[in-house]
Parts: structure tokens; sequence; C-alpha cells
């Protein structure tokens, strides 16, 4: 199917109405992965293609890819502390360059058959450099479709970039496109899993609170747990 670039608002908003329910009972976890995945990157291979708002459904469907990947990489740990760590761990190589353009970019390697993502060192904000890591995971998975169960070769050429985030372009509530938006979203989910955000904020009614609570649990930015929460429905906004 092909669209006219002139009519790609219009498309972009209806293709957001499907559900991912049909798809929930699948017992191999890279099957619903991989399917979730599928509808996403049918419904948004256009790089022009633009959108304001991702949906409720659209959400939910990034949410589950989020919520299975993520034990297969930190296993039972429900913070953040060591994410740099288990990604290495977990054969997604994570290296460090100095840039004044973006905050970081992921490549695929064929000689070691590995995705790896490069980190702006520059950027003195560790808080920030998660977000990224985890945004370049989700256009690895989301994007180009790697499976993180079996971890098969991809066939991009040696050295290949998959995925660069620009400074300052590709924030969760200001970039358009939607290959970038789902990025956010996947990061934000990975990072703050719904039901551990739920458990730390409970005990607090001030929505400033919950904010802190999330921003020192997770160990994300006060702007990533806002967002979050709001996503949620936990706070106002």
């Amino acid at each position: 199917m092909r669209i006219n670039p002139a009519s790609a608002g219009v498309f972009c908003v209806n293709i957001t109405k499907f559900k991912h329910n049909s798809i929930v009972s699948f017992d191999n976890p890279y099957l619903l992965l991989y399917n979730i995945s599928v509808i996403l990157k049918e419904n948004i291979s256009w790089r022009w293609c633009t959108l304001k708002k991702l949906t409720k459904d659209f959400i939910e469907a990034i949410d589950g890819i989020a919520y299975i990947v993520r034990p297969l990489i930190m296993g039972n740990e429900k913070h953040n502390n060591n994410i740099f760590k288990r990604f290495q761990e977990f054969g997604i190589d994570v290296f460090s360059v100095v840039s004044s353009e973006f905050d970081g970019y992921s490549k695929w390697n064929s000689e070691t058959n590995k995705p790896e993502i490069y980190l702006d060192e520059s950027v003195n904000d560790i808080d920030r450099q998660r977000f990224t890591l985890a945004h370049e995971l989700g256009h690895i998975i989301i994007d180009f479709k790697w499976d993180p169960v079996n971890k098969e070769p991809m066939k991009y050429k040696n050295g290949q970039v998959l995925s660069i985030n620009f400074r300052d372009k590709d924030k969760i509530e200001d970039t358009e496109d939607v290959t970038e938006r789902i990025a956010n979203e996947f990061a934000a989910a990975f990072l703050m899993p719904e039901d551990t955000v739920k458990e730390q904020i409970k005990d607090y009614s001030d929505d400033f609170e919950k904010v802190d609570a999330v921003v020192n649990f997770f160990r994300v930015s006060e702007r990533a747990s806002t967002n979050r929460l709001k996503v949620l429905g936990l706070i106002n906004g």
C-alpha cells in the first residue's frame, strides 16, 4: 500500500486505531514481539509521516514490546542502576563518542553480529544517557526488527548506521516524526515499567512527589518522569 505524502497526516492518525489484543496470546515471546513490531513497522514505514500524538492503542502496543524486552536484558532488576552493564552482558555493545550534534546513534556490526550503541560522553547527564540508550534499543528492535530472544544476525553492512538521535530534535513531546515518538515511548516504557511506577508512587497523592519518586527510583530525568506519568494517567496534564 502506497500513500501520497500529501495525505500523510490523515493517514498517520487513522492507522493508530489498530488493536493489538488479537496477538497477545502467543506462547513464544518473540512471536508476540515480532508481530507487534510488524504491525507498527507496516504503519510507520514512511519517514515523512508525522503525528502530533500517539493514540492509546499505539502506546499500549509499544509498551507491550518494552514489557517483553526489559526482563530479557535487565532480569528481575526493577531499577536502572546497572543498565549499561546489563546491555553489555546481553550482547549489545555500548561505546562512548564525542559529538556536538547528537546524543547517540546505533550501528550494526556484521563481524560480531551484534548491534552497537554509541553515546555522547560530552553529555554530562547520566539520566539522559540512559534514555538515549533505551531510545536506540527501540529503533533496533522496532524499526530494524532485531530479535532480542534468539539474537539472529541482521542482513546489514558492517558498520551501517541504523539510527541517529539528534540533539534537541528527538525529544518526547517535541518531535512529530512517528518513528522517533515510538522510540521515545519505548524508552520510557522500558525504563519505567507501569507496574513498578505504580508501586513507587502508591504512597503519594501530590503530583510533584510522584514525579520525584519516579526520578529517584528509576534514575531518569524530571522531564522523562513527568511525561511517563502523564502517559499512564497517573498525574494531571
